[in-house]
């Protein structure tokens, strides 16, 4: 159970965070990007959208967060603690989101499936073809058979796919030389950019993140960029964008598919042409920039963006210090009411007799520690050192799980090595206040002749 909660709020948070910094990203990078295009570095936006693509996988935001909270003082080491409203909420979430993710993930898996029966049914190239193919590898110097060469009744527009087999498969159709290099060209040019790698990443940030329209804008964003990069350098190799696009033209002329997820196609439809066609014109307008420029200014563009994900996320980050507040109150008044039940008693350790030991807990945050001991007859188990600032109070929340009726001792070791507890009987929700500042331990004491078993929390406020 405590392991539990630790791994749900820890996914709730970083799914939130990294969701939240991936689309600061991508929208930044939307309007930034309009600029870097207009200016000629369109194979920087692109490059840019691989960037966007691994910063929606990595919880960059969240560990950075994370870190601050249990080293600074920032969000008073409330970020990330569990509450029970916070927990039930959390766990209502994680469960909808495993349920999305498994139809998304069907979703895709099906498609995968529906490719790969389709595949079964292709059949070797024309020895011609085979040749050309060959020849434009070691153009390209691609390693010979690294890459099949295919074709299939079923296809309607070149493709190019697989990751540990790849291959290149085209409609059964007549093709004239022009044309069929072309089509070549464009296809190995996407295994060159490892434009499959890319896609496949995509989909695992819809999957994960397909709550997140975002997450879908990135997908298409991602497809039609990988087109455009791969028309610029097929262009070149060809002999310009005319005779480039009027051989793709005459290939894609009743092309119509859906969009492709596992696939890196010729193309899917007209007017998907001709906004690449519109594309190549106006990066054949303008003159090639500078790298160092592209540099200086990709750099602004991550620093600006970087800029608002933190801003952002600290924003986030005092929310949940709010809610964690709020949510706190109905626990606080409980920990005071029943406060006038217990009395304070004090000395300066165990009696002779009784043994030390040290439990292990389960860090939630910088604040809540979860323990669940064993603490054998005649035995008292404690905690490691922590750090507490005067004016904050120790709260304790344990119970039995075994011998409801034995009562045992509960209470603190200060850093001068005085001892405050409680008699505790079955459970108990008690707060210890701090006078000093200074490392502060966490102790329970059985004096009974048989073993009792403990579960809780205890948390700094």
């Amino acid at each position: 159970m405590m392991l539990m909660l630790v791994i749900v709020i820890d996914l709730v948070g970083g799914l939130f965070y990294t969701t939240i910094t991936g689309s600061i990203a991508l929208a930044f990078w939307f309007l930034m990007g309009g600029v870097l295009e207009r200016n000629g570095y369109s194979r920087w936006y692109y490059l840019g959208l691989r960037v966007v693509a691994a910063l929606f996988l990595v919880p960059g935001a969240y560990l950075a967060a994370s870190r601050i909270n249990d080293t600074t003082s920032r969000w008073h080491g409330l970020l990330f603690t569990a509450t029970p409203a916070i927990w039930t909420v959390c766990v209502i979430l994680s469960a909808i989101w495993v349920l999305g993710m498994a139809a998304v993930a069907l979703k895709y898996g099906l498609e995968a499936w529906g490719l790969h029966r389709r595949n079964r049914k292709s059949i070797p190239c024309e020895q011609e073809k085979q040749e050309l193919f060959d020849c434009i590898c070691k153009e390209l110097k691609i390693p010979a058979g690294r890459i099949r060469l295919r074709q299939n009744y079923e296809v309607i527009t070149a493709e190019f796919m697989g990751v540990l087999r790849p291959q290149v498969l085209l409609p059964v159709r007549d093709f004239s030389r022009e044309e069929l290099r072309t089509v070549l060209l464009h296809e190995l040019v996407h295994y060159q950019q490892k434009d499959i790698y890319l896609k496949y990443l995509v989909m695992l940030v819809v999957v994960i993140h397909y709550y997140n329209p975002m997450a879908w804008l990135l997908s298409r964003a991602v497809n039609r960029w990988i087109e455009y990069a791969c028309d610029e350098r097929a262009c070149r190799m060809v002999g310009g964008a005319a005779a480039y696009f009027r051989n793709i033209m005459s290939v894609a002329e009743s092309t119509r598919q859906k969009e492709p997820h596992f696939t890196a196609c010729l193309v899917e439809h007209k007017h998907e042409l001709v906004e690449r066609v519109e594309h190549m014109n106006k990066v054949n307008k303008r003159k090639k920039k500078s790298v160092v420029a592209a540099i200086l200014f990709s750099c602004i563009v991550a620093a600006s963006s970087s800029i608002t994900v933190l801003a952002a996320s600290d924003g986030l980050a005092r929310q949940y210090v709010k809610l964690v507040e709020r949510t706190l109150v109905e626990e606080e008044l409980e920990v005071i009411e029943e406060k006038h039940d217990y009395v304070e008693y004090t000395d300066d350790g165990p009696d002779s007799g009784i043994a030390v030991e040290m439990g292990d807990i389960e860090q939630c945050s910088r604040s809540t520690s979860i323990i669940g001991w064993t603490v054998p007859a005649s035995t008292v188990k404690m905690t490691d050192t922590f750090y507490v600032k005067k004016g904050q109070s120790i709260n304790v929340n344990f119970y039995q799980n075994s011998q409801m009726d034995k009562k045992f001792k509960v209470g603190i070791i200060s850093p001068a090595g005085g001892r405050n507890y409680v008699w505790a009987n079955g459970s108990i929700n008690y707060g210890f206040s701090v006078n000093t500042s200074g490392y502060y331990r966490v102790f329970v004491q059985n004096d009974n002749s048989a073993a009792i078993e403990i579960e809780g929390s205890f948390t700094v406020r």
